[in-house]
């Protein structure tokens, strides 16, 4: 069987409008190429499938971060040492994708009770300076492995 296929050329106008589509989809697909995965040795590990960190173009998403020692296992002593924990933690995933809490734009802080959040505003002074990122708190039913807290972190790439 022989199929044979028919070229038919036509001009092409380009009109501005035309220009600003074919930029859009450009950026798109360069934008896609700047998508790269974080990890480091460390913070503590993931406790399930997913990256502790996704850096796509100037901005990086950290996953939710416990209080865990190198192990994986949560710190003792219960939200105080947690918080501390995870915080440096998120230190270490941020240096590894060539940012800092400088650049943080945004947490996120999940507590097992909400009493807990003196504390964390406490800990925070210890790692952030005014001034301050902007922040949601939450009491949540459970967090994984018990842990006490919970913190999701955006931050921009430092250049």
């Amino acid at each position: 069987m022989f199929i044979s296929r028919l070229t038919v050329r036509t001009p092409v106008i380009c009109t501005p409008s035309l220009l600003t589509v074919l930029k859009k989809r450009f950026e798109v697909f360069a934008a896609m190429s700047q998508l790269s995965h974080v990890s480091t040795n460390l913070a503590g590990p993931a406790v399930g499938v997913y990256s502790q960190a996704v850096k796509y173009g100037d901005t990086v998403y950290l996953s939710g971060t416990l209080g865990l020692d190198s192990t994986g296992k949560l710190v003792e002593g219960g939200a105080g040492p947690e918080i501390k924990k995870a915080l440096e933690n998120i230190k270490h995933v941020l240096e590894a994708s060539q940012s800092s809490f400088s650049s943080i734009v945004k947490t996120t802080v999940l507590l097992a009770d909400i009493k807990d959040g003196p504390t964390v505003n406490e800990i925070y002074k210890q790692f952030f300076v005014p001034p301050y990122p902007a922040r949601a708190m939450f009491q949540v039913a459970k967090l994984p492995l018990d842990a006490k807290v919970e913190i999701e972190v955006i931050a921009a790439v430092n250049k």
